[in-house]
Formats: structure tokens, sequence, C-alpha cells
């Protein structure tokens, strides 16, 4: 996961040419919480015009300095994470 941006992403099955990691890849599919963010939200319309609406989704599409890149559809998930004390 990567928060270090206005835009937390993950990769997401099914994903092309996804970058090879040691936990397994998350699927919305199995998540009761998960939803697409639709065009009308006004999350699509910020961040400074990284998303515009196309056919009732906002896709996105960053690169970085370094030459990395991510695109895919803005959506909108609930997770937490759990504090354990040792």
């Amino acid at each position: 996961m990567d928060t270090g941006g206005g835009l937390i992403w993950t990769q997401c099955k099914p994903c092309k040419n996804c970058f090879p990691q040691n936990l397994g890849i998350y699927d919305p599919r199995a998540s009761a919480s998960y939803g697409t963010l639709p065009c009308d939200h006004p999350l699509c319309h910020g961040d400074g015009g990284l998303y515009n609406c196309v056919e009732g989704q906002c896709p996105y599409n960053v690169r970085y300095g370094g030459g990395a890149s991510t695109r895919g559809i803005a959506s909108l998930e609930s997770f937490q994470f759990f504090y354990r004390s040792f």
C-alpha cells in the first residue's frame, strides 16, 4: 500500500503487469465495503484534476518522479489497522 502522496493505492485483482509482492494481492470481490467512486462524488473532482469521469467511473493515472506509475479506478474501501502490544 502506497500512502506517500494524495492517492492511497494498492494492487487489486485482476491487475495487469502486477508488481511482485510477498503478500497476496487485494481482491475487491471479497469485500462487503468496496465500491468504485462515482463521477458525482466530491472526491472525484478533487486533488488538482487527478480524476476525469469516464463511463461513470473515475480513472486515474499517476506518474512518480522515479519513473514508476500507477493507474486504475478510484474506489472507496473501509479497513482497519489493529494494534497488538507485545
